[in-house]
């Protein structure tokens, strides 16, 4: 009878492949933001932040913050953008919370399932 080894194919080690986000390189964004040629004015960055985040299928918030990161926008007009993005986000979440009110019944299963999880501490 045959050993088992002798039967098996030999080991393959196999490289896992880097870990790769579905987002283009930010390079191909310096093209797009190249139409901002002054930082500090707020309308060029914000067209060009909208034109990415578009082409690119992310959040606005996301694409403001990369250029930030590449000084393609100054940091007031930044900070200004960022009061806007969350002021956004929390009108948002407040029409889901009033939406939410609105309907019968209790809360979200999730709201549920968290409180008898507990917090997150």
């Amino acid at each position: 009878m045959p050993e088992f080894d002798s039967i098996l194919a030999p080991a393959i080690e196999i490289e896992p492949e880097p870990v790769r986000l579905a987002l283009p390189r930010f390079d191909a964004a310096l093209k797009v933001s190249s139409s901002i040629r002054s930082p500090g004015d707020k309308d060029e960055v914000v067209r060009a932040v909208r034109s990415i985040a578009n082409e690119w299928s992310v959040s606005e918030p996301m694409v403001a913050y990369r250029l930030h990161r590449i000084r393609q926008v100054s940091p007031a007009i930044y900070r200004e953008l960022t009061s806007e993005y969350a002021a956004r986000w929390n009108a948002q979440k407040q029409r889901e919370k009033d939406k939410a009110k609105e309907t019968e019944g209790g809360p979200s299963y999730y709201t549920v399932r968290q409180y008898k999880l507990g917090n997150a501490d």
